[in-house]
């Protein structure tokens, strides 16, 4: 898993430039992930 973390990260640097925009990018992300997430849980939960 931490190999294929270390690709994507490098695919992602190569792709924004700077590690600055890669790190607002996964923010970006996560917080537009987190509802999804936590819908999957509850779902999860009730089956």
């Amino acid at each position: 898993m931490n190999d294929r973390k270390k690709k994507r990260d490098g695919v992602l640097r190569k792709a924004f430039g700077s590690d600055n925009a890669v790190l607002s990018y996964k923010k970006d992300i996560k917080k537009q992930i987190t509802p999804f997430k936590r819908t999957y849980i509850l779902a999860s939960l009730v089956l």
